[in-house]
């Protein structure tokens, strides 16, 4: 497995105007960009809940295409995973940790739900950057704020219309 920072999109690349060219790759396949579907059955009502959520982030965008799903799933569960584990927090009025009594004593330990949390926050947060929803990849970007009859995303857009 390469090492070092992911390559960066086309797509990502034409929208902060670095795209040369020259370096690209003129058979990469080009999927169109498509409404995300509504959630699977198979998720628990909390990835779930997580899916809608992120969808209703996404789909404004234009970035999901078909091949997008398996990726945007896993950010799903990722988030549904936190917010499962912060619910099981919760019950116990946001304790941290929980008192085990042993032979030797009375010693603390940390709930199991904290490390649950930081590792699936890390996968969200890089998977977030994927999609372009961290603070840090929308600074990559210049948006239009003047609404117009014609979508400036279009022209962008992964198999989008470059017309107006």
């Amino acid at each position: 497995m390469p090492g070092g920072r992911p390559r960066t999109p086309r797509a990502l690349k034409l929208v902060r105007g670095t795209d040369r060219p020259g370096r690209a790759n003129t058979k990469a396949p080009a999927p169109r960009s498509q409404p995300l579907p509504p959630p699977p059955r198979d998720l628990n009502p909390l990835e779930r809940r997580a899916w809608v959520q992120l969808r209703e982030l996404i789909d404004p965008l234009r970035i999901a295409s078909a091949a997008d799903i398996v990726a945007f799933r896993q950010m799903a569960v990722c988030l549904g995973m936190i917010e499962q584990a912060r619910a099981e927090l919760a019950k116990h009025d946001w304790s941290t940790e929980y008192e085990v009594v042993t032979e030797f004593g009375v010693s603390y330990r940390k709930r199991p739900q904290i490390e649950t949390i930081a590792t699936f926050q890390k996968l969200l947060d890089a998977k977030l950057g994927r999609f372009g929803l961290t603070p840090a990849e929308r600074e990559k970007v210049s948006a239009d704020t003047d609404a117009s009859v014609h979508d400036p995303l279009d022209e962008f857009a992964i198999g989008g219309s470059t017309s107006a």
